[in-house]
């Protein structure tokens, strides 16, 4: 199942990178970015999807310089409720141990829509079609807020996952 994208939110050569085939060096646009960023009166907002504490750790290091960041967890592909709740509140617990005053938009925990959703891919191991899937939805939810939100960036947690 292809990602649907909202293109008007996108600058264009942000969708040309996004999907372009060709290698391309991340750390050196981020690091451009940045530079731009700096040129500006204050700092932009950044609407970072986020999984869990430890894979927030990294990412928040090198964005709180430089970015207004408020957090999405919206993670209902998380098994058992109970699980979801303590990477939520281990968060929450991260956020204060480091006395970072980050809000945290959390969306209802909806497994059961979640799982039917992805029925028809149960069978794929990790790395599949499922995980794509499971990366549109909740990625497509962040991406819809932050444009409903004004948010200036968008982006995920996710990405330095050494298990995605």
């Amino acid at each position: 199942m292809p990602l649907e994208i909202n293109i008007d939110f996108f600058p264009s050569e942000t969708l040309c990178l996004f999907m372009s085939n060709h290698k391309i060096n991340y750390d050196k646009l981020f690091k451009e970015e940045v530079d731009r960023i700096k040129q500006k009166p204050q700092k932009p907002t950044l609407l970072l999807h986020v999984c869990c504490a430890p894979c927030f750790t990294h990412p928040y290091n090198m964005l709180k310089d430089y970015f207004a960041i408020t957090i999405i967890y919206n993670n209902s592909n998380i098994y058992p409720e109970s699980e979801y709740q303590r990477r939520l509140d281990e968060l929450k617990a991260y956020l204060k141990a480091i006395n970072a005053a980050i809000t945290i938009i959390s969306f209802p925990y909806d497994n059961q829509t979640f799982v039917q959703d992805l029925l028809p891919y149960s069978t794929q191991r990790e790395g599949m079609d499922r995980c794509r899937l499971c990366f549109q939805k909740r990625l497509s939810q962040a991406f819809e807020y932050a444009q409903q939100n004004n948010f200036d960036y968008c982006g995920t947690a996710m990405s330095i996952s050494r298990f995605k």
